[in-house]
């Protein structure tokens, strides 16, 4: 595993070289808002590589970071009162569970079993540069094996994952990130809307 540290002043280098590594289909550890997440496209081989690592099974659906709304839109069957309710929550660390679009569900079948996705869309320059220069969403899953704690430092996520045989491909050094809370999973398939995760 490649630790690649991110600075303030690299955040444009940093993105490119995740980008082609992503594109060369890697899985990769990146900080976001909430703490250290697990990075990889869309792909069959990468989902499996990326349950490896975690130790996950595949019954479980894996969230994605999305640009933008408007490629929500694209991606998820969204109407204007989901759309707005998104809209007035952007700033806030929660992830939006959406029906997706028909022609989507087989290729994400590996991450939305039952045709439901989990989106995020997070203001954090790195992903948001990641996301710009891909055009295509990303996995959003915690950085940890799984039914352990978050990281969020290269110290914790060693402490879980020094010794295991599977490991990402890189690992993004942001240093210590602040202790948050993982995001709030709020299902919009629903009515009412439903807090699945607080």
């Amino acid at each position: 595993m490649e630790i690649i540290k991110l600075l303030q002043e690299n955040i444009r280098e940093v993105a490119c070289e995740v980008v082609s590594r992503l594109k060369d289909n890697q899985v990769g550890v990146i900080p976001s808002d909430t703490s250290y997440g697990m990075a990889t496209l869309i792909r069959r081989e990468n989902i499996d590589h990326l349950l490896k690592i975690k130790g996950r099974s595949r019954r479980k659906p894996i969230s994605v970071f999305v640009s933008s709304l408007e490629f929500l839109d694209e991606l998820a069957v969204v109407d204007y009162n989901q759309r707005q309710f998104i809209k007035n929550r952007l700033n806030k660390s929660h992830t939006f569970v959406l029906e997706l679009e028909s022609q989507f569900k087989d290729q994400y079948k590996d991450i939305a079993p039952d045709g439901k996705i989990g989106i995020r869309i997070v203001g954090v320059p790195l992903i948001r540069e990641i996301l710009k220069k891909l055009n295509e969403p990303i996995t959003a899953t915690s950085a940890n094996l799984s039914n352990h704690t978050n990281c969020y430092s290269l110290k914790g996520f060693l402490n879980q994952f020094e010794d295991k045989a599977v490991q990402p491909d890189f690992f993004i050094d942001a240093g210590k990130l602040p202790y948050c809370s993982p995001s709030t999973v709020i299902d919009l398939t629903t009515r009412p809307y439903r807090i699945i995760r607080k």
